[in-house]
C-alpha cells in the first residue's frame, strides 16, 4: 500500500513538472522571435486572439518533442 501511495505522489509531480515545462518552454522561442534571433520568426511570435498564448511557438515544440 505504501508502495503505490508514492508511485501516486510521483506521478502527480511528474505531471506537474511536465505541464510548467510546457507552459513556459513555449514562451523561449517567443522571446527569442520578438528580438528575430530565429529562423521563421514571423511565426513565432504569433499569439492567439484570445489567449495571448504562443500557439505556433507551442506547435513547434510539440513537434520537437
Amino acid at each position: 500500500m505504501g508502495g503505490k501511495l508514492v508511485t501516486i505522489g510521483i506521478l502527480i509531480s511528474v505531471y506537474g513538472a511536465i505541464n510548467g515545462y510546457t507552459l513556459t518552454g513555449m514562451r523561449v522561442p517567443f522571446a527569442m522571435a520578438e528580438e528575430d534571433a530565429l529562423p521563421f520568426s514571423q511565426y513565432l511570435r504569433k499569439l492567439s486572439r484570445k489567449t495571448y498564448v504562443p500557439y505556433f511557438a507551442g506547435l513547434v515544440e510539440i513537434g520537437i518533442a
